[in-house]
Order: structure tokens, then sequence, then C-alpha cells
């Protein structure tokens, strides 16, 4: 019996057909926040293995951005408590916001904070794809975060643009997914429920 409306299970199914975001033999790296968008991705992946006609590997990524001194940081350890209760395994990779040649030398980067935080954790995460064979790369963006994209770009960029569902890199060695992307935020939360 399925736990996913039949809306939802739709409409996951469309996204990942549409922009032909599964196939059998992918390996599948899932950047998990801790947030609830990257969480209910997981545990999506996690389910829809089950039921999906092809196999695939997922490989679930935490990137620890403040590791303490002995090990993953607090937010680290919480992560691996919600996939310690998913019984899947997480791997939990930690960096630094800055790279590491700024961050040892102590200069700045004359660009904002949340730029080079952002770049340093997208680096860790293709770098991990890499390291273990993957050739995709899911993301817990929805329809919403592709909205509300679109807004931002034609307001602030000046230009008309957003995020795609699926998007590949590397001359096609690895493909961005984002399969919650035909669902809005009201749903990701009812199936967090």
């Amino acid at each position: 019996m399925s736990v996913l409306s039949r809306d939802v299970n739709r409409r996951v199914g469309r996204a990942l057909h549409t922009w032909d975001m599964l196939d059998d033999g992918d390996r599948v790296v899932v950047a998990v926040s801790g947030g609830i968008d990257s969480l209910v991705l997981a545990w999506l992946l996690h389910f829809w293995r089950a039921k999906a006609p092809i196999h695939y590997d997922l490989l679930p990524v935490h990137i620890d951005m403040e590791p303490g001194e002995k090990g993953p940081g607090p937010a680290a350890l919480s992560v691996q408590a919600v996939f310690a209760d998913f019984d899947i395994p997480l791997n939990i990779r930690p960096t630094t916001w800055r790279p590491p040649g700024e961050a040892a030398t102590g200069e700045s980067d004359p660009r904002d904070i949340c730029f080079t935080c952002a770049r340093s954790r997208r680096r860790r995460l293709f770098s991990f794809a890499a390291e273990h064979g993957c050739n995709k790369l899911a993301l817990g963006h929805h329809r919403d975060d592709i909205i509300e994209t679109f807004f931002l770009n034609i307001c602030f960029a000046g230009n008309i643009s957003t995020m795609l569902p699926r998007q590949d890199l590397f001359g096609g060695r690895l493909a961005l997914i984002r399969p919650l992307s035909f669902l809005d935020k009201s749903d990701i939360r009812t199936i967090a429920k």
C-alpha cells in the first residue's frame, strides 16, 4: 500500500518520466541539508526505489559546514539521527564555507558569504559524485522554488530564467535532477507528516 496519495504519486512519476531523471543502473547522490525538502526527497527516492521497475543506487550526503573538533557538528548529527530512523545510510562530508586557500590565508572573497558558502557546498557535492562514480545529483527544489527563482531572476538579475527539473553538467557526466519539481511546498509538508 502506498503512503503517497494517488495525485502526488502521479506528479512525482510524471516529473521523473518527463525529464528522464532516473535510469536503470544510475548512481544518485542525494544532497541533504537537513531541511524538510531534502529529507522528503531522500525518503521519497528511497521509497520509490522499492516500486520502480529499474534499479538505482542512492548515496545521501550531508555537507557539514560546521564540523566539530572531534567529529560532525550538531546539525550533521541531527540529520544523521533522522536517517537512522529511515534506516538509510548517510554520508557526512565536512567542509568549510571558504575555499581552502582562502581559509588558510584568512583573505575574504569580495562576494558575499552566502554565495561563497553555496559555491563551497556545490563543489563538495560535485567532488563527492565524481569520487563515487555517480551520474545524478538529486536536489530538493520543488515547484515553488522554481517559480520564486523565475521572479527573482526577472526582478534582480535582469533575465528570464529559472531552475530546470533536469540540467546536464560537465559534458553530460553529471545530471542535476529535481524529482520534487512538480510538487508544491504544501505537498512536501503533507508527505513529511
